[in-house]
């Protein structure tokens, strides 16, 4: 019995996902283990979404991190 070539498999010809398009104006935020040292910066505030922890800054809208 022959196999079929990997081209011609029904997985192979789906269209490729996707992808979500981030804002340029947007700064990546960051992922670290630890946020103590962000949190302390004036304005940040500590927030719980989703079961992650963020902080987000709203005098300096650049610090922004995702614990874990």
């Amino acid at each position: 019995m022959r196999l079929r070539s990997r081209a011609l498999h029904p997985a192979h010809l789906r269209a490729p996902p996707l992808r979500h398009h981030r804002n340029p104006k947007e700064e990546a935020m960051k992922v670290r283990n630890s946020l103590k040292a962000l949190k302390q910066q004036p304005g940040a505030q500590v927030v719980r979404r989703r079961g992650r922890v963020f902080v987000i800054n709203n005098k300096n809208p650049r610090l922004k991190a995702r614990q874990g």
